[in-house]
């Protein structure tokens, strides 16, 4: 008796030990003693759950460029020469005020999304338990959420692109309407002179404020579409480990376990399809003004004759890093273009990559 009772209190002190001494990697141990079979569910790696996705969006501009002091009314027109080019400037003036309120619904829609967006990322508790989703329905939906509101994002950002062109030409405007009164004033004398100098100064915020819209609007869509490429990369990386963790006779990809594969088919979220190996177009930026949009056109139109429900990435590529804003700089051009041409802002995503090999920048499109 006492020999037994030496070897049991022995027992408990060993396996107290090993229980002390375990670490987070033998959390699989604790999971076969809970009745799970062992290898069920591995863990998330700390890339994933401290990585992009565990990092907030950038913060957006908050500038609005609609200044007060320029809706009062106007002076009374000193001459027929001021009074036109007042009205060109008024005009101007519309229009930039047209696009400060769509800049500023546009942010709105960007915040809300990543809010949404957020929510889905949450609901994985990677930070948390840093284990693989529990439930194989709700990592699915948050998954397929999170991938919407990322396209939404996307969307808005092709849609600060089209303002950013427009405040461009405005900008453009504004620096020739600037120059005319500003030479208009030097030939003029008396009250139409003195009023031709307070329109100059007016003309002249404009196009600073014209000049700080375009920055802004700029800095946004790097800093935003940098964000959602990353978060795009990462779950990318969560769905594999997911799909490395399904056991055979699942879906493979889903995160499903344990369940036939027909009564998965109907639940699940669509799967991205991979996209091409060679591209649809290339397009190489070996000049500061490159005429694409002929044969961008044609390839399109072609492509979705045969198939309309293609979806397209747009790759800017480039030799070193240091050339990776300027590729998607690039891309990002091609991918106004296309919208232009008719392409649904959501089928279509942007990033960039590095290539040694190119011999100058280039834009590679291909399909899904």
């Amino acid at each position: 008796m006492t020999v037994k009772r030496s070897i049991s209190f022995f027992i408990c002190v060993v396996v107290a030990a090993l229980l002390m001494g375990c670490s987070a990697a033998d959390d699989i141990v604790f999971k076969a003693f809970a009745g799970e079979r062992p290898g069920e569910k591995g863990s998330i790696p700390d890339a994933i759950a401290t990585g992009p996705l565990a990092s907030p969006p950038p913060p957006l501009g908050r500038t609005r460029f609609r200044n007060p002091a320029t809706r009062k009314k106007p002076p009374a027109a000193k001459g027929a020469t001021e009074a036109r080019l007042r009205a060109g400037h008024t005009s101007l003036k519309s229009r930039i005020f047209r696009h400060d309120d769509e800049l500023e619904r546009l942010r709105r829609s960007v915040a809300l999304h990543y809010k949404a967006y957020r929510k889905a990322i949450e609901g994985f508790e990677l930070r948390k338990k840093k284990a693989l989703p529990l439930s194989d329905d709700e990592y699915r939906s948050n998954m397929a959420e999170a991938r919407r509101r990322l396209a939404r994002v996307n969307g808005d950002l092709l849609k600060l692109n089209m303002i950013a062109a427009k405040v461009n030409t405005d900008a453009a405007q504004a620096s020739q309407l600037q120059q005319e009164v500003r030479a208009t004033r030097a030939a003029v004398r008396g009250a139409e002179g003195t009023a031709l100098t307070v329109l100059e100064k007016e003309v002249n915020a404009t196009v600073s404020t014209t000049h700080r819209m375009l920055a802004e609007i700029h800095l946004d869509i790097s800093g935003q579409s940098t964000y959602t490429n990353e978060q795009s990369r990462g779950l990318d990386q969560l769905a594999a480990v997911v799909a490395a963790e399904t056991p055979a006779g699942t879906t493979s990809g889903t995160g499903a376990r344990n369940k036939p594969a027909g009564t998965i088919a109907s639940a699940s979220a669509p799967i991205k399809r991979p996209r091409s190996s060679r591209p649809l177009v290339r397009i190489r930026f070996a000049a500061s003004k490159v005429a694409y949009e002929a044969p961008l056109y044609e390839a399109l139109k072609a492509a979705l004759a045969k198939r309309p429900g293609l979806e397209f990435e747009v790759v800017g590529v480039t030799r070193t890093p240091a050339g990776r804003g300027s590729a998607l700089s690039n891309a990002q051009q091609v991918m106004f273009s296309m919208a232009e041409m008719g392409v649904p802002p959501d089928r279509i995503s942007v990033s960039s990559a590095i290539n040694p090999r190119v011999t100058a920048d280039e834009v590679r499109l291909y399909v899904r």
